[in-house]
């Protein structure tokens, strides 16, 4: 798979929006930076995924965003070649000649599929292990899905959230004018970075509903009967 040219070029174009706004209305790029107010967000969204997931699931998070921004090949003609040739050699010379055709393949489903055939398995047994690879996938896919669209629907509460406790911070001090203006900026910039990652990062993450072509790999057998 490649990298998909739209997902770069999105947020190109939607963050660059937003910058050119700010510099447009004479505003400081850097007062839109708070730590705490990323604290609250960030780190948040991570603890909800911990507590809404498992372990392993939140850990392959980095992995889920990479497969998320990747787009699949147009494997159709490739594997059709494939097909025609891995049919042709088993006519030949055999099946168990596709054993070396299986060590050179890259494919991992391809590759399973055709180790069964060389070992002899029956074609209907073949396709129904391809089959419940492709179910267990495409349930793996689901989860990181919805992990996205989950931190995405928790961000801007979050950043409610941190107006919230800024707001408590201002009047607790409204006393003392100099401690104000660090509270508000936590105050609003949390709600930013809320409703910014959800709507600018994890919700358009989620729409990326790739399956990196591996359905093709169930048709591994039809050549082969």
């Amino acid at each position: 798979m490649k990298l998909d040219k739209a997902t770069p070029l999105g947020f190109i174009i939607g963050l660059g929006s937003i910058t050119a706004s700010v510099i447009l209305e004479h505003g400081n790029l850097f007062s839109y930076v708070n730590m705490s107010a990323g604290l609250i967000v960030f780190g948040g969204s991570l603890g909800i995924a911990l507590i809404s997931y498992p372990l392993g699931v939140v850990m392959r998070l980095p992995k889920i965003i990479m497969q998320s921004m990747r787009e699949p090949g147009d494997e159709g003609p490739e594997l059709v070649k494939l097909f025609v040739r891995l049919a042709e050699r088993a006519r030949k010379e055999g099946l168990l000649a596709l054993e070396q055709e299986a060590a050179s393949i890259a494919h991992p489903l391809l590759k399973k599929g055709i180790t069964l055939v060389v070992d002899g398995t029956d074609p209907e047994v073949v396709k129904s292990v391809l089959e419940v690879e492709l179910v267990a996938r495409e349930a793996r896919h689901e989860v990181g899905i919805s992990m996205l669209e989950a931190m995405g629907g928790f961000a801007p509460t979050l950043g409610i959230l941190g107006t919230v406790m800024g707001l408590i911070r201002i009047l607790a001090h409204m006393s003392k004018a100099t401690e104000l203006a660090a509270a508000i900026a936590v105050a609003f910039t949390a709600t930013l970075y809320g409703v910014g990652s959800a709507n600018l990062f994890w919700l358009p993450m989620a729409n990326k509903r790739y399956v990196a072509g591996w359905e093709a790999g169930v048709a591994l057998m039809s050549p082969m009967k």
